[in-house]
């Protein structure tokens, strides 16, 4: 009888409350000594505000709003009666609750009259987290680009933006009547002059898309009245798409056309719309589910020629368009169009209409939505996240999307154009260098915590033209690809697949696309029926296409849910680094040039997804996972036999790690995003259940507040030189690709360990793999997932049968 390699369910795991975690950093003692001082100049520049906010009116008070510099030490406004609104990376802006300033000063008074003790001080987040305190001024709530062009928005005769409201009010029903208030008071303002398109309220907040003239922008920005009640003003969004079209094509040299199976799962494509009549698409369309969300428009059809192509590679993986070849499509495909004919989505507010795809696709049983449609005029940046606390609106509206209805949103990483390119050359940044540039993070809403952000690879070197080269060789990233990290400082993107390449076109130095480095892809019109493009957009389908066939099969195989997070978590474990056979190839090359821009984890994340090792092992492997919940500060223990016949394999072993979870996300602020932090760590049979609680007592990220930082450790993605059996702690698995504190950082941490020489003592007892939670502000339980794989590398000694009878032992012996 044939074995079937199935993947095997961890016993549920031992629970433990994990140690308080130990204080804080302290506070440098050059510092410490000088906090009397620190304080009394607080004081001296808090103070004169104090005696205006007494001389002014409430509605006057309500105008006014504060600029507050942070150092090292993160300001905790908690108890002073300010509001913080909005947040930068070292400023806040803040206005005040009540009548006064006395709560604050009561604090900084209390900090100075205070005794330092080991290290740390009463409100020390306060006396030495306030850097600076001045008045806020109006366009300190301008987007960095409006910033830039304020002189000349307000000379314009009319033009859309954004804006976002704030309540003053604490309680939802008396916020949303403020708000409406404040909604109505901005449409009598604007009656003559303007429109207001559309708005979304949210605990407190409200987005806002209007058009008006400049004078009128102007009167916005600088009239008292909008100062606390408009935080903030941002462009519109410039949406990024690439369309060409391929001429010489005969769809009657091809072989069959296939439809997907019935069972096959659905694709949800969030962009320009599809057109379902093309061949390559008409066998994979369920027509009666298209939809669009273009307001005025009900054509669900593609009319950007954008939509379509995502479609085809998320159905087929890739295009084989050579005489007799037979395409084969694995997914169905529902399409939800958002941009119009102009590539645009100008009256809406692109969170909301995406609250409205999800909505109406969730109810249809969708689980998987792709969305290769970025924000041009938003990375990703120091820049950007200087904006409003809330300034990261859609990426916080999918996050959202995909813990509320567990869904999994899939998206590309955004694209340089061809002009950033060349003038980064230009200027003397040649690839890979200029990937350094904050101008090459990735787009908005790509940022996304709970998403899985793509970007792209080179697939190949053909290129058409004899004179032209190309910029990049086989499997290192694409010329356009964009760099992470993502909105917690997590690894962004996570994976990247093929999307195409550049060339350099003969002995000039100008970059330019070329059809032979480019994608083959459905067109959106019947005939000519395919096109050809380059992108992350074309790159991030390929992975819904794999994210399909994974759920498809753990659907075949399980009669439980399959939750997002185990989505996740199988798809990520199967991923790697992308690399030829040949010793010293051009990923060892490209990693020795891409150490002076950063760590490789920010382009190419966890490396390329396989489907041959996500779901189904072999006898020299194993796959291991569990889905379930774990409440924030618990410690999970789950046992993980690595079998003692490794001992045997004169080659190399490797244990792949990746855990997922999904926890709340807040509706502001970006400092306490997610409701907890997961982290993990992997211990061999010889550790102690005190060795493992005292390591997980320890929040790697919580003196630090890394969030939203691009401080990221480097990284040996191409394997650790360090061998597990001889690492410094033989307790704790440590040489692995990914340091600690990098992969702590995210909702997807993934690790491999490799080791030559086994020995048989770690395997006297089952090896640990400890998730933990740490407590933000929600203790509600969380889902979580973990998936394992354990191999001998070498194929020279079988597994797989001996861990699945040891993990049928574990679970007998927790029942008795």
């Amino acid at each position: 009888m044939t074995e079937n390699f199935d993947p095997l369910r961890l016993s549920t795991p031992m629970i433990k409350r994990r140690a308080s975690a130990p204080p804080g950093p302290p506070i440098p003692k050059d510092v410490l000594k000088n906090y009397k001082e620190k304080a009394s100049d607080l004081k001296t520049k808090i103070k004169p505000y104090v005696q205006k906010l007494h001389e002014l009116t409430p509605e006057q008070r309500r105008a006014v709003f504060y600029k507050l510099t942070q150092g090292q030490i993160r300001i905790d406004l908690t108890g002073t009666g300010l509001r913080v609104f909005a947040v930068g990376e070292d400023t806040l802006l803040a206005m005040v609750r009540g009548e006064n300033l006395d709560s604050l000063l009561k604090k900084i008074e209390d900090f100075e009259n205070a005794t330092p003790k080991k290290g740390h001080i009463k409100n020390e987040k306060i006396g030495f987290g306030i850097t600076d305190f001045e008045l806020g001024k109006p366009t300190d709530r301008l987007s960095e680009s409006m910033l830039e062009q304020y002189e000349h928005l307000i000379e314009l005769d009319s033009f859309i933006f954004e804006i976002e409201l704030m309540a003053n009010e604490s309680h939802r029903g008396p916020q949303l009547r403020e708000l409406q208030q404040i909604l109505d008071d901005l449409q009598a303002a604007i009656t003559l002059n303007g429109v207001i398109y559309e708005h979304e309220f949210s605990a407190g907040f409200a987005r806002v898309v209007l058009r008006t003239s400049g004078s009128m922008f102007q009167k916005l920005v600088e009239d008292e009245y909008w100062q606390t009640r408009i935080i903030r003003f941002e462009n519109r969004p410039e949406f990024e798409t690439f369309t060409t079209s391929l001429k010489n094509f005969s769809l009657t040299s091809l072989g069959k056309i296939e439809a997907p199976s019935e069972n096959s799962e659905v694709v949800c494509i969030v962009d320009s719309g599809v057109t379902s009549g093309n061949p390559f698409l008409k066998p994979v369309s369920r027509e009666d589910q298209f939809t669009s969300f273009v307001e005025g428009n009900n054509n669900p059809f593609d009319e950007y020629n954008h939509g379509s192509g995502v479609a085809s590679l998320a159905a087929y993986q890739e295009l084989n368009i050579s005489a007799g070849a037979v395409n084969r499509a694995s997914a169905w495909i529902v399409s939800a169009r958002i941009l119009d004919e102009n590539n645009e989505i100008e009256t809406q507010l692109l969170s909301s209409v995406l609250e409205k795809v999800v909505e109406h696709y969730s109810e249809l049983g969708v689980r998987i939505f792709n969305l290769s449609v970025c924000v041009r005029n938003k990375p990703w940046n120091e820049m950007t996240r200087r904006a409003a606390k809330r300034s990261t609106w859609v990426a916080r509206k999918i996050d959202q999307l995909s813990k509320k209805f567990d869904v999994v949103f899939i998206i590309s990483a955004g694209n340089l154009t061809l002009d950033a390119v060349n003038a980064f050359i230009a200027d003397g940044a040649d690839y890979p260098a200029y990937f350094q540039s904050e101008e090459c993070k990735i787009l908005d809403p790509s940022q996304a915590a709970l998403a899985i952000t793509v970007g792209s690879i080179v697939p190949s070197t053909t290129v058409l033209t004899a004179r032209s080269t190309p910029i990049a060789e086989q499997y290192l990233p694409s010329p356009f690809t964009r760099v992470g990290p993502g909105i917690l400082g997590e690894i962004k993107p996570e994976l990247v697949d093929y999307g195409g390449n550049w060339v350099v076109f003969g002995d000039s130095d100008r970059v330019t696309s070329n059809a032979g480095t480019n994608l083959i892809m459905a067109s959106n019109k019947l005939s000519p029926a395919i096109a050809h493009d380059a992108g992350t957009s074309f790159a991030a389908p390929k992975v819904s296409y794999k994210m399909a066939q994974i759920l498809a099969e753990l659907r075949a195989l399980f009669r439980e849910h399959i939750s997002s997070s185990l989505l996740r978590a199988f798809l990520v474990n199967s991923s790697s680094i992308r690399r030829s056979s040949y010793p010293n190839d051009e990923i060892d090359q490209f990693a020795a040039r891409f150490v002076s821009v950063g760590s490789l984890a920010r382009i190419l994340g966890y490396g390329t997804a396989d489907l041959s090792k996500a779901v189904i092992s072999d006898q020299y492997s194993a796959i291991c996972y569990y889905q379930g919940v774990l409440s924030p500060d618990d410690v999970a223990f789950f046992k993980i036999p690595v079998p003692k016949e490794l001992s045997r394999s004169t080659g190399k072993k490797r244990i792949t790690v990746t855990a997922a979870f999904s926890p709340d996300v807040s509706q502001n602020g970006l400092r306490e995003y997610l409701s907890a932090r997961m982290q993990w760590r992997l211990f061999r049979g010889d550790a102690t259940e005190g060795d493992v609680l005292a390591a997980m007592s320890k929040d790697v990220e919580a003196d630090t507040e890394a969030e939203g930082t691009d401080a990221l450790e480097e990284v040996s993605l191409l394997g650790n030189t360090e061998d597990e059996e001889t690492a410094s702690n033989t307790k704790e698995l440590k040489a692995g690709r990914f340091k600690l504190r990098q992969r702590s950082k995210g909702t997807i941490q993934h690790d491999v360990f490799e080791w030559k020489q086994h020995k048989e003592e770690y395997s006297d007892n089952d090896y640990v793999l400890a998730v933990s939670l740490f407590k933000r502000w929600s203790s509600s339980p969380i889902p979580l997932a973990v998936v394992v794989r354990i191999e001998d590398v070498s194929l020279s000694v079988p597994i797989y049968s001996a861990i699945k009878v040891r993990l049928s032992q574990i679970r007998v012996q927790a029942r008795v």
